[in-house]
């Protein structure tokens, strides 16, 4: 291991294949690993509630790894703002609890 703490965020809208050979590679590098899932309650999305199912079944046995939820309101990503982003950085940051050495990104 490299990292103390990693994390690696996405949609996963849907969730695939990709994705889990990226978390899977960036749990073997760090301590924990958070994996965020980046949700709208208004874009047309597969419902959070599947996708986190999706993502803490493929993950549960990596015991190094923690599952997070962010949400917006936005209707389109482009209308994610850079205060919106700021907004979910820092509950991110507070969620985790200590500095994040490492960001992953597939």
């Amino acid at each position: 291991m490299q990292y103390k703490v990693g994390m690696y965020g996405g949609c996963f809208n849907p969730l695939h294949k990709g994705h889990l050979s990226c978390i899977i590679k960036a749990a073997c590098m760090c301590e924990e690993l958070y994996v965020v899932l980046s949700c709208s309650i208004n874009r047309n999305e597969i419902d959070e509630r599947i996708r986190y199912r999706w993502l803490y079944q493929l993950t549960k046995h990596i015991g190094n790894v923690k599952l997070i939820i962010i949400r917006d309101e936005t209707y389109t990503k482009e209308e994610y703002t850079e205060e919106a982003s700021k907004k979910d950085t820092e509950y991110i940051k507070k969620t985790i609890g200590k500095p994040i050495d490492v960001v992953f990104c597939g």
